[in-house]
């Protein structure tokens, strides 16, 4: 099988508390890099299903968090842009309301130059 983006560039890593079977968090990574100055880069953003270690509940899946890093792109100079969790850590202290995402389908989205910490 020919290899694509999506399988040279990102990577995912669970984290097990207390010797649980079952893993308490996910670390997504998409290390395919992002540019701001690249027209149309969203070419190397992947979807990822995580429903396997997402809880069943009735006919879907429990309602996960998530906390995203991210950034405009690698390309930028201004690292009060970084955001985790939607808040810029300048001067090592939180700016900014912080933003935890709700994943409901068991799928998510990373761009290019981003990583999510998925909450089991």
């Amino acid at each position: 099988m020919p290899e694509t983006l999506e399988d040279r560039y990102w990577g995912g890593y669970a984290v097990y508390e207390n010797n649980l079977r079952q893993p308490k968090k996910l670390a997504l990574i998409n290390w395919a890099p992002y540019n701001t100055t690249v027209p149309n880069d969203t070419k190397k953003a992947v979807t990822l299903d995580i429903r396997q270690w997402v809880e069943k509940r009735g006919r879907g899946y429990k309602t996960v968090t998530a906390k995203r890093l991210t950034a405009p792109g690698i390309d930028t100079k201004d690292s009060d842009l970084v955001t985790w969790a939607g808040q810029a850590f300048t001067n090592g202290t939180a700016v900014g309301r912080e933003k935890i995402e709700r994943i409901e389908d068991g799928v998510v989205n990373l761009r290019g130059s981003e990583a999510l910490l998925v909450f089991l």
